[in-house]
């Protein structure tokens, strides 16, 4: 029998990983987007 709370768990793990890897590159953009006015 498949085991809900182990499921759930997991994928709310991997959610909370991709969002931590999307709001790192959105600090990087943004630091590069900053850079890019100062030069200009």
């Amino acid at each position: 029998m498949l085991d809900t709370a182990k499921f759930l768990c997991d994928a709310i793990s991997r959610m909370e990983k991709v969002a931590e890897q999307g709001s790192a590159i959105a600090t990087a953009v943004e630091g590069v987007d900053g850079e890019i006015d100062l030069q200009i």
